[in-house]
């Protein structure tokens, strides 16, 4: 969207623009992309979300995070996690809060 302003003392007014991307839309995508990550195998950890299917569950890294212990503590320790995993755990807890219904969209995956 694009700002036209035809006289200061009036309220801004928006152009719709095409070319133009409101950064909400942009971390929607990031969220959809992020939350991409976080798996379930109903053969694991009792069906239990999962990092990249890896046996490495959500909640064992959001347990770490609320005891303190930084990403780059939990990166240290887990060489085979990425940034994005935790930030995909983080996506995970607050959209799981805010009353949406992430595990409809998560991927199953077999064991």
């Amino acid at each position: 969207m694009l700002l036209l302003r035809a006289v200061a003392d009036t309220p801004p007014v928006y152009a719709r623009d095409d070319t133009c991307k409101h950064p909400r839309d942009q971390r929607m995508t990031d969220y959809a992309e992020l939350l991409n990550r976080i798996t379930v195998n109903p053969e694991m950890f009792g069906g239990k979300p999962t990092i990249r299917g890896m046996r490495i569950a959500a909640e064992h890294v959001l347990g770490m995070l609320a005891a303190g212990d930084s990403a780059e503590t939990i990166l240290h320790e887990y060489p085979i996690l990425e940034p994005a995993d935790i930030q995909a755990c983080l996506t995970f807890a607050y959209r799981s809060l805010a009353g949406e219904d992430v595990r409809e969209r998560m991927l199953v995956t077999a064991a």
